[in-house]
């Protein structure tokens, strides 16, 4: 299983987490992340902290996600992101804050959007 970075590794500034009670990021996470179950691996994670969003293969090879909830299962999710799962290789990952819930349906849990 993948281990997380140190906490000293800050996901999300906290000068920009001005609303305790919502965080929407997009994140896009470069290395080898496609054809390696990083996707639903991404499901899987979101449904263990509490988040929902959307997450896809974008045309360049990399994973694009967008994702909200508490803060703090947004930074779990960021952080899981900079791992990925077992058979991923993350080089990056650029994290984006969105205003609001950035278009995410809450609650809604995570899912796959498949391109083509």
């Amino acid at each position: 299983m993948a281990t997380p970075p140190p906490p000293s590794s800050t996901p999300v500034p906290p000068e920009d987490n001005d609303n305790d009670n919502l965080l929407a990021v997009r994140l896009r996470i470069t290395g080898t992340v496609q054809g390696v179950w990083y996707r639903a691996s991404a499901v899987s994670q979101a449904r263990r902290v509490g988040v929902s969003g959307t997450v896809s293969n974008a045309a360049d090879g990399s994973v694009v996600a967008t994702v909200a909830g508490p803060p703090a299962a947004v930074d779990a999710f960021v952080a899981w992101a900079r791992v990925g799962p077992p058979a991923a290789t993350v080089r990056g990952v650029e994290v984006t804050r969105l205003p609001g819930s950035g278009g995410v349906k809450l609650g809604g849990g995570m899912t796959i959007v498949r391109s083509g």
